[in-house]
């Protein structure tokens, strides 16, 4: 490398100088140049050290992770994915009627939350964003909801659940300002937001240990009682019925995976009884929406169709 020294430095001063008639200038100047001088020796002297020894100059990668681990935090888990809503109907056999985006995060602690952006287009169409969190016992702790219907506001609320109750203060089109409290037997063991990621967490309930087949698997709340979920958000109680199919490797879009298969075949308390629900989970105890098929008049299928993991 060609480095000007010094000594050049100098003399480039000492020519200037002999040019200032004035010698308040010539004074002035080699304040000026000094300084110059000893801010270049400064360098020079940084710039040979560079040159000898670049790599004490530069922090080792070493260094550079451990202060990057020092700064950065990224304990949970993370889950993304996409499930389509495809009709099959005679008519409309395979025709795209919704999707749903969604991003689950399991903590170091167990607790895990899901967030959840879901459209349906079919006529009034229905679109709904959901936050919901449990604890390291899948019980629920709070969730948000908030729906339109037809593109335009139908209502939006928080519920909260506690060691006995549950609550809700929500704001909606047709009721107004609405809060409720409901008592429940001990902890509510699970809620319906009606997102189709959390269909598949209420199957965590079937107990594989009993000799009983299909099961009732006791209380649950749901945010709207409409099979689309398009009404609310307001707390309504029901009861639903499982029956465990079996196990079985499936391959939708998103990947071949090991699978439990339920079928919903009850919910007394529904206003209109619910058809039939065949739901494929993943077999790994995080229950993972796969795919499902809804009969009678809705005739639906959903599939998971993109999915990463980090």
């Amino acid at each position: 490398k060609s480095i000007c020294s010094p000594k050049d430095l100098h003399g480039v001063a000492h020519d200037v100088s002999e040019t200032l008639e004035n010698k308040a200038d010539l004074k002035h100047h080699e304040n000026v140049f000094a300084e110059i001088s000893l801010t270049f020796q400064i360098g020079f002297v940084s710039q040979c050290f560079q040159y000898v020894f670049p790599s004490w100059a530069t922090p080792c990668k070493c260094t550079r992770e451990h202060n990057s681990f020092e700064t950065l935090q990224k304990d949970h888990e993370t889950v993304i994915g996409k499930i389509i809503y495809l009709s099959q109907k005679e008519d409309r056999q395979g025709e795209e009627r919704g999707r749903e985006y969604f991003i689950i995060n399991k903590h170091t602690n167990g607790h895990r939350k899901i967030v959840a952006h879901c459209e349906i287009d079919d006529r009034p169409a229905v679109m709904r964003d959901i936050t919901y969190s449990l604890d390291d016992n899948w019980l629920p702790m709070d969730c948000f909801v908030r729906i339109s219907v037809g593109d335009k506001f139908m209502g939006s609320g928080w519920f909260n659940f506690g060691d006995d109750f549950a609550e809700c203060e929500t704001s909606t089109l047709l009721e107004g300002r609405v809060s409720q409290k409901m008592q429940t037997q001990g902890r509510l063991k699970t809620f319906q937001n009606h997102a189709i990621a959390c269909d598949a967490w209420h199957l965590r309930l079937f107990d594989q240990s009993k000799n009983e087949n299909p099961q009732n698997i006791g209380e649950m709340l749901l945010s709207s009682p409409d099979h689309r979920g398009a009404t609310g958000p307001m707390l309504f109680s029901i009861t639903t019925t499982i029956e465990f199919v079996g196990q079985e490797s499936i391959t939708v879009k998103a990947g071949t995976f090991d699978a439990l298969h339920y079928r919903f075949v009850g919910t007394p308390g529904l206003p209109q009884e619910h058809p039939p629900y065949d739901v494929w989970c993943t077999s790994d105890g995080d229950f993972l929406f796969l795919k499902g098929t809804v009969g009678g008049y809705m005739q639906t299928y959903y599939e998971l169709v993109e999915l990463k993991k980090s």
